[in-house]
């Protein structure tokens, strides 16, 4: 079954029933007195941030306070298992809701934070079905009586923001198992990536579905059809073979509305149906038309995977966790994409680690994420709008994020044949290339070092480091891992706030792989998710680049300061990484992969049998127990050190113990 990967990786640590799941409660009354623990890091404050006082001590606040996953290892484990093409246990994931009772913090440990933060005076809102967040309602008064830390108001690029003076701290008996508080920061949210087009492009449309409007504003607005991008794309080999994404659905991610009747538009154009739900987060973004990256979003999807189910995950800005946990919950959608992101070193350790352990949950889940890399090049951290931002190497977040497939940018000139250059159009423009130039985000992660499935796949080159993530021996991570079409100069087609227009931007590109894994996926003949892509693209990458278009023209150095970094390279490179689809991604089989046989293949199973009668049943083995007095299900084992005696975690969250294992 599914789900016996829980039980079968038999290396999970003993913190599974050592300290880690052992709470001492602690008197409610007494925790104000106790030694406070700081979690996380103080904001970074953009210098073109502006103090302009304080806050009104009432105004209302909202928070949400992350939890540490009950075996931080155990889970690392569990996502490489899964992930990796050279694992007997590929693919085995987790059935929906069980990574709560897994992987989660203990019930004693939620229920001993929540009195704590209650204690504190916060009122909150249910714990999510993961075990790992609690909303926070409160006032700024209260947040920073309890946080020990200073609201301050700014006005920063037109608009009113806040940060803390500090990072917060809480009573260490809490402190240990939390590992962020979100919604202290409103300086640097995540924005979209998107580019508007200003140019005009002369196309041969080949797409018969188009209806006449589109087709006559397409030229002038500098606008691929949806039709020339699949046929770029290898999209047509999977129409062909009628896969066009039945039975997948794709979740967005958002924060800003969008117009129903847009879509309807678009769909009634291309004489599509696709279905297009809209789940609120956090009281959801308002309603209008949005500022046009919502929409693009779904016009890429829908154009490209036209039988898919869309589900449109949209919250007011600032509220990206909120939107996560509820995506990766729900666990509905086995597709997710976002084009939303933000500069990785403004983000802080402790925001990066709360958004790892979320899609790691994706990861065993069978979630695949796909995330714009950014569209300011090399230099993440810099806006061609304000020169004056910082033009070093940097990489956006959640691109960088290993669980999460980085999407970067080419520019597409022609689509017969297809041409393709790393897309850069504001090299020595300044603040002219503000509005329709950019750059496809890419380049080395300052938070996380280099994954196997990189390491390993002729990926590392004189442009690979260790410094920028402090990795002593280890590299750092790259991205992008792929890319598609970015340069707005030749835009995808969207109809947006009545009017038909056109965009681009790795805003575009992330919803382009997305489509591109729901028709895989549907030719994979599964419903139940891929989970994270990276080890599959690279394995198979590795092995048959031509699989990709590999753009070998161009960089990615915008600003023009970092000596060209990072050039196109044949191969991998941190411009656009393998490169942009090809028919070949669709064929069975391709983004399936296949775990191993034989060898490693040997998957282990036992029946334990506890004193009171009742036998366990573990790993592979199986249900018919013969005449045994009762039957149960063991969630994970770890044996002795001296192998004669194991401790069982059973799923009801109790303790067992075999052999010579000391009772606990």
């Amino acid at each position: 079954m599914k789900s016996r990967i829980l039980a079968v990786l038999l290396v999970w640590s003993c913190a599974l029933v050592g300290a880690g799941g052992l709470v001492v409660t602690a008197a409610v009354a007494a925790i104000a007195s106790q030694p406070l623990q700081v979690i996380g890091q103080e904001p970074v404050v953009p210098p073109q941030a502006r103090v302009v006082g304080t806050i009104n001590p009432q105004e209302p606040l909202s928070l949400n306070v992350s939890l540490e996953p009950r075996d931080p290892a155990a889970l690392a484990q569990a996502v490489a298992a899964v992930s990796d093409p050279g694992s007997p246990y590929y693919h085995e994931f987790l059935q929906k809701g069980q990574f709560g009772s897994i992987f989660g913090p203990l019930a004693s440990t939620i229920s001993q934070v929540r009195s704590g933060l209650a204690s504190l005076g916060f009122k909150l809102g249910p714990t999510t079905p993961d075990g790992l967040m609690i909303p926070v309602r409160t006032t700024v008064q209260t947040a920073q009586r309890s946080l020990h830390t200073r609201l301050v108001a700014y006005s920063f690029q037109g608009r009113r923001a806040f940060a803390s003076t500090g990072a917060p701290q809480l009573p260490a008996s809490i402190a240990r198992y939390i590992s962020n508080v979100d919604g202290l920061n409103t300086l640097d949210v995540p924005h979209p990536l998107r580019v508007s087009s200003s140019s005009n492009l002369a196309p041969h449309s080949s797409g018969p579905t188009a209806c006449s409007q589109a087709q006559q504003n397409a030229p002038s607005l500098g606008a691929w059809l949806p039709s020339q991008v699949a046929s770029a794309y290898g999209f047509t080999s999977a129409y062909s073979s009628g896969d066009l994404g039945s039975g997948q659905t794709i979740a967005l991610w958002e924060e800003e509305p969008f117009l129903t009747s847009d879509v309807q538009t678009f769909e009634s154009c291309f004489g599509i149906s696709t279905t297009v739900n809209t789940i609120n987060v956090s009281g959801g973004p308002g309603t209008g038309p949005g500022a046009g990256e919502a929409i693009l979003d779904i016009d890429n999807v829908i154009s490209l995977a036209p039988q898919a189910t869309v589900d449109v995950y949209q919250g007011p800005s600032g509220s990206g966790l909120s939107i996560w946990s509820k995506i990766i919950t729900d666990d509905t959608a086995k597709i997710i994409s976002t084009s939303w992101g933000l500069c990785e070193p403004n983000l802080g350790t402790s925001a990066i680690n709360a958004e790892k352990t979320l899609f790691d949950e994706a990861s065993v889940d069978g979630q695949s994420v796909f995330s714009a890399s950014g569209d300011d090049g090399s230099s993440d951290c810099y806006s061609p709008s304000n020169s004056s931002f910082d033009k070093s190497l940097a990489v956006d977040d959640p691109a960088s994020q290993p669980d999460v497939t980085g999407v970067g940018g080419t520019s597409m000139s022609s689509v017969s044949p297809i041409s393709e250059t790393v897309w850069n159009t504001c090299i020595n423009q300044g603040t002219a290339c503000a509005t329709t130039g950019g750059a496809g985000g890419g380049g080395i992660s300052t938070a996380w070092t280099m994954p196997s499935w990189q390491t390993g796949n002729r990926v590392v080159s004189s442009y690979s480091s260790s410094t920028p993530c402090g990795g002593g021996t280890s590299l750092c991570r790259e991205v992008p891992d792929v890319s598609a079409s970015a340069d707005a100069n030749f835009g995808y087609l969207n109809y947006y706030n009545g009017t038909w227009t056109a965009a681009g931007g790795t805003s575009a590109a992330a919803p382009v792989w997305a489509a591109v894994l729901a028709l895989a996926s549907q030719a994979c003949g599964t419903t139940t998710g891929l989970g994270s892509m990276n080890p599959t693209i690279y394995a198979l990458a590795g092995k048959s680049p031509g699989d990709f278009n590999d753009i070998t023209s161009g960089n990615n150095d915008m600003t023009n300061t970092n000596s060209g970094d990072f050039p196109a390279t044949k191969g991998y490179d941190m411009a656009t990484g393998w490169g942009t689809p090809t028919s070949a991604l669709f064929q069975p089989g391709a983004l399936c992969g296949t775990a191993p046989s034989g060898g490693g293949g040997q998957k282990p199973g036992y029946w334990m049998l506890a004193s009171s009668g009742t036998v366990y049943a573990f790993g592979s083995a199986g249900a018919n127990l013969g005449s045994a007095t009762g039957q149960g299900t063991a969630a994970a084992i770890t044996p002795t050190p001296d192998g004669l005696g194991y401790w069982v975690a059973l799923a009801n969250g109790t303790l067992d113990n075999f052999g010579d294992a000391p009772a606990l």
